[in-house]
């Protein structure tokens, strides 16, 4: 119940940001958007984006990721489907490069202390 009142709380403070910036009429949404350019696509994916994100704190949230990959790559061809996945593939090289490089800072500060404490008993 309170992941259903954030979810609905996080789009209302949505809503009343878009509705404050937009000029009237010019508001896009994912249901009056309709991408043309290469911007107008980038745009558009971080309208999706912003729509899917309000659902990560949920257990399906990487269920519902992964149904909208494969449903929307339904008609893609071998060699695009592979050049999405060389993406994801290297974005999840960067994450655990970052993890990595986060525990390796946590081991040397605990090292660090297990020295100082075996120093000064």
């Amino acid at each position: 119940m309170v992941l259903l009142e954030e979810l609905l709380i996080e789009e209302a403070d949505y809503k009343s940001t878009t509705e404050l910036f937009a000029k009237r009429g010019d508001e896009k949404t994912l249901d009056n958007f309709i991408p043309k350019s290469e911007s107008d696509f980038v745009e558009y994916a971080e309208l999706i984006s912003h729509k899917l994100r309000s659902y990560e704190k949920s257990f399906h949230y990487i269920g519902l990721l992964k149904a909208v990959m494969r449903l929307s790559m339904t008609s893609l061809k071998a060699a695009d489907a592979k050049e999405i996945a060389s993406s994801v593939t290297a974005i999840a090289n960067e994450k655990l490069k970052a993890e990595k490089e986060a525990n390796t800072g946590k081991k040397k500060i605990g090292m660090y202390l297990l020295i100082c404490l075996f120093l000064f008993e």
